[in-house]
């Protein structure tokens, strides 16, 4: 059964029409059953199925039939060997040898498109009238049209028309706070690119050489054009450059450079990312034995990239060696990503003593930059303990030697000593002493007096140590009385009455008499 369609015909209706057919072809009585195996045709391309490499495109009808005559059954089913004949029409013919039968099976072949002759053969399109407008480049049964450098192919995939690229040397610049990006943009076309614009985030447009935009951070250069070398047509390439110095936060977000070469526009966009530490704690004065805690917050580029550590210095002013904080006994980090651009990090301390004074510095690696920020923490200070055991030795008429015991402990250092020294008939007055002897467990302080004292004096001192934080108690006083010492001369000494052999004199006590007078001592001597 022949079917013009290329289809697959249903079995039903294929059996119909080869019993009809049948019955014209041989006598009712030696016909007991006839089949239908199969009828195919190939899967599809534009109606047909190209072969052999796309050379041939068929149809392919194959109709075996199976009889039965008397005793004796012979079939025979056609296959895709044995096949005679041109491109056109191939014919495979089978005779029974014991039965007046026979089998045909035929397809249907032509030449697929940009194909031709016998065998089939490519067809070089570009070697006619092609209509390609620069380039025609021949594919196997077909063709397409390119441009020159800098030329674009038009919608109907023939004509061209000028064209121009806009690129930049990076799509990404991840800079840190306060830092500089260099921005080269490169305008490409068979026209010279005219016209080549940089765009903020913000909508400004940057046009003229000179600084631009808050604290003129941003920098427009020049415009450079070269001609490239090609081998169809001249190209054009022109260069722009975006300087960004001190970049702050807000400088971050999507520019864009343009260019144009008469009618035909290109733009590129590049990403201005500013990474920094945007949030430290204070410094954090803590008292001994309480909790503190630290916290950064950073702003960065990726937060699955990026890592924070914290790292410790001893003392406030420390710039030396640090030693990395970790996780452990009273002391917890923990990081969270508050958002696709912002890590936030706690380090706490449970329980602070004097060996956690000092600067923390907050590490974050962006894959980018490292980042650092630093966080001084300090245990507040107490004032001072009060000084014990004060005795006085080595007393003088105007000096003494004062001595006591100083007890240091960390978090309430020793500053300096106030001695007080008191006399309810003399003046009183504080002497400072500044301690230089930080750092021990207790120590005899010794401090001698040998001035603004008076002999024959009672006095009373005290100490107090004190820190910027205040001063402690006053000490037990000792109390005090100077030794006598030589009286001063004297005052207002005169004859008052005299006579042929005697003499009255007269005079006033001594102004610091230093002790108590027992006699005045008068010599004479004639002149």
């Amino acid at each position: 059964a022949r079917n013009s369609v290329n289809k697959t015909r249903s079995f039903h209706e294929v059996k119909e029409e080869m019993q009809c057919q049948t019955a014209h072809m041989l006598p009712l009585a030696l016909v007991s059953t006839v089949v239908l195996v199969t009828l195919f045709s190939a899967g599809e391309v534009d109606g047909q199925s190209c072969y052999a490499q796309g050379a041939c495109c068929y149809t392919a009808y194959t109709t075996a039939l199976r009889y039965q005559m008397g005793s004796s059954t012979s079939s025979y089913d056609c296959n895709c060997g044995g096949w005679w004949g041109g491109c056109d029409t191939c014919y495979s013919t089978s005779y029974h040898s014991t039965s007046e039968y026979y089998v045909q099976s035929y397809q249907q072949y032509s030449c697929c498109s940009g194909y031709s002759g016998d065998p089939c053969s490519d067809i070089n399109e570009c070697s006619g009238s092609h209509g390609c407008e620069h380039k025609c480049h021949n594919t196997a049964g077909s063709y397409y049209c390119t441009c020159n450098s800098g030329w674009a192919l038009s919608g109907d995939g023939r004509t061209c028309q000028v064209s121009i690229e806009v690129t930049t040397t990076q799509d990404t610049y991840v800079l840190t706070d306060g830092g500089t990006a260099v921005v080269n943009c490169s305008a490409t076309g068979g026209v010279a690119p005219t016209n080549m614009t940089f765009h903020t985030p913000t909508g400004v447009l940057l046009t003229d050489t000179g600084s631009h935009g808050p604290g003129d951070r941003f920098y427009l250069g020049s415009t450079t054009l070269t001609q490239l070398n090609t081998s169809d047509s001249p190209l054009y390439q022109a260069w722009h450059t975006l300087t960004i110095s001190g970049a702050a936060f807000e400088d971050s977000g999507t520019y864009t450079c343009s260019a144009a070469n008469g009618t035909v526009e290109d733009t590129a966009g590049f990403d201005i990312f500013v990474e920094g530490i945007i949030k430290v704690t204070d410094a954090v004065i803590v008292k001994y034995n309480q909790t503190a805690e630290m916290e950064c917050l950073a702003l960065v580029f990726s937060t699955e990239s990026s890592t924070v550590t914290w790292w410790w210095r001893e003392g406030a002013e420390s710039t030396g060696n640090a030693t990395q904080v970790v996780s452990e006994g009273g002391t917890v980090i923990s990081t969270e990503v508050l958002g696709p651009d912002q890590l936030k990090s706690v380090l706490s301390i449970e329980v602070v003593d004097t060996t956690h004074d000092g600067v923390y510095v907050c590490v974050v690696s962006t894959g980018y930059n490292k980042l650092t920020a630093d966080l001084l923490l300090l245990l507040e200070k107490e004032h001072p303990h009060t000084p014990v055991n004060l005795t006085a030795s080595g007393i003088g008429p105007t000096w003494l030697t004062l001595e006591w015991t100083a007890i240091f402990v960390e978090h309430k250092p020793i500053e300096k000593y106030i001695i007080a020294q008191k006399s309810p008939s003399a003046y009183d007055r504080n002497i400072t002493l500044e301690n230089d002897k930080q750092g021990m467990p207790s120590l005899s302080i010794r401090h001698n007096i040998s001035s603004d004292m008076l002999p024959f004096t009672n006095y009373s001192f005290s100490v107090r140590a004190c820190n910027h934080i205040g001063c402690s108690d006053e000490s037990k006083p000792v109390l005090v009385t100077t030794p006598q010492d030589l009286p001063t001369e004297p005052l207002s000494f005169n004859a008052v009455e005299t006579q042929s052999t005697s003499v009255s004199l007269q005079w006033k006590e001594p102004a610091m008499p230093n002790g108590v007078i027992v006699h005045y001592h008068i010599d004479y001597k004639p002149i």
